[in-house]
């Protein structure tokens, strides 16, 4: 089976969660036995793009890069200017506009003849493409194929948590709701990341040309086990966005100050790009990016996710579980999850930074403890993944519907 996944995001370097979803359900596609062809919309990365990785990764003659160029860039621009515009007008006027962006505004029709001419020559089966904002890439495929779009998140009305946040702009990508479900019935399976979203989902699309709702969260890679034995530091692992900031500043302000006073050499390490946007302090080593999730915890295999603020399931939680380290997580960090998915983990209510301390003092102090923890979250990580794999597996044993005869 031929399987194209399209991504307005690269794969590599693999430093937001974001990447490490889509390379994750490539890899797990591949189990499956499916040629994985991997098609990058060429679109502006904060993150970088490696190339000969992804290369590496599917083969040379398995990464297209799709690009806007000449009078299609130009139309693009002038197509986003459009939009600005129209945000700055609904500012003004108070309305609720100035905080949307189009369904299909990131999209350049270019891409749509590019896929096309793919297609024609490959030949898929079926056909993945990230974000709703990017479903306008479906038409350019048969309804002979399936075609799915895996939304990582629910993105109608998102901003309105956000509003008066600092930085949220910078965060954040709002649609309103008649419009996500309008690309979202482009697509024979839309892909939820959560039960819950899943649900509402389905809710608003209704039965007329809706697509199946199917449940696929994240999907894992289980490297070596992290050795929780020698070091009792903690690690907080994310990039920079501002419920991470707000994360961060919680636990640093609130609860790194009730652990220092019973664990004077207690440090938490901070990784990814987050570690740019924190301000330096006496129990704060900073590393930035690494190359391997292991590496971020192993001298600090205490994860700690204090996360206040988000939407959708938390990737950096179930990363952490299928390394094998002890989490101690907010309720809102662990947001998406079962208590039978937890184990490992330990769930402290949001604003309880006494009890949140109390659960990192108990890791960092019972070397047992936090053994066992761990062991408990990779098996936890495993179990998971193998739920959302039999998804998958359904996903693509799709039938595309049958058109009626004329």
């Amino acid at each position: 089976m031929k399987v194209a996944i399209v991504s307005p995001i690269p794969l590599f370097p693999v430093n937001a969660g974001n990447r490490s979803r889509v390379l994750n359900l490539a890899r797990a596609v591949k189990s499956l036995g499916c040629d994985v062809h991997f098609v990058y919309l060429e679109s502006r990365q904060t993150g970088g793009m490696d190339l000969e990785a992804h290369r590496r990764e599917f083969g040379a003659d398995r990464v297209s890069i799709l690009r806007r160029a000449g009078l299609a860039l130009a139309l693009y621009r002038a197509k986003r200017v459009a939009w600005l515009v129209r945000r700055l007008a609904a500012k003004a006027a108070g309305s609720r506009h100035a905080y949307y962006t189009g369904l299909d505004e990131l999209f350049s029709e270019r891409f749509t003849g590019q896929l096309r001419a793919l297609q024609h020559r490959h030949a898929f089966d079926a056909v993945f493409v990230e974000y709703v904002f990017y479903s306008r890439a479906l038409d350019a495929f048969p309804d002979t194929v399936v075609k799915v779009i895996d939304t990582h998140d629910i993105f109608a009305d998102r901003h309105v948590p956000f509003i008066g946040r600092p930085g949220a702009k910078r965060y954040m990508f709002s649609i309103p709701p008649e419009r996500e479900c309008d690309g979202l019935r482009r697509a024979h399976v839309a892909l939820a990341i959560q039960a819950e979203e899943g649900d509402l989902l389905a809710a608003r699309l209704g039965n007329a040309d809706a697509p199946e709702i199917a449940v696929l969260s994240h999907l894992l890679a289980f490297p070596p086990q992290v050795d929780c034995a020698g070091h009792a530091d903690a690690t907080f692992l994310g990039s920079d966005n501002q419920p991470n900031r707000d994360a961060v500043r919680y636990f640093v302000d609130e609860i790194l100050p009730h652990i220092v006073a019973r664990l004077p050499a207690f440090r938490v390490h901070l990784a990814g790009t987050i570690a740019s946007a924190v301000p330096d302090g006496p129990h704060i080593v900073k590393h930035g990016p690494v190359a391997e999730l292991g590496d971020a915890f192993a001298i600090a295999p205490i994860s700690i996710n204090p996360m206040l603020l988000g939407t959708g399931i938390n990737i950096k939680l179930l990363e952490s579980m299928a390394l094998g380290v002890p989490i101690v997580s907010t309720r809102t960090g662990a947001r998406g999850l079962g208590e039978h998915d937890l184990r490992g983990v330990t769930v402290v209510r949001d604003g309880d930074p006494q009890g949140f301390s109390d659960a990192v003092v108990r890791l960092a102090t019972d070397r047992a403890h936090r053994i066992a923890q761990g062991a408990a979250a990779r098996d936890s990580a495993r179990a998971w993944h193998e739920t959302q794999l039999r998804v998958l597996r359904d996903t693509l044993r799709r039938q595309p519907p049958v058109a009626a005869p004329a």
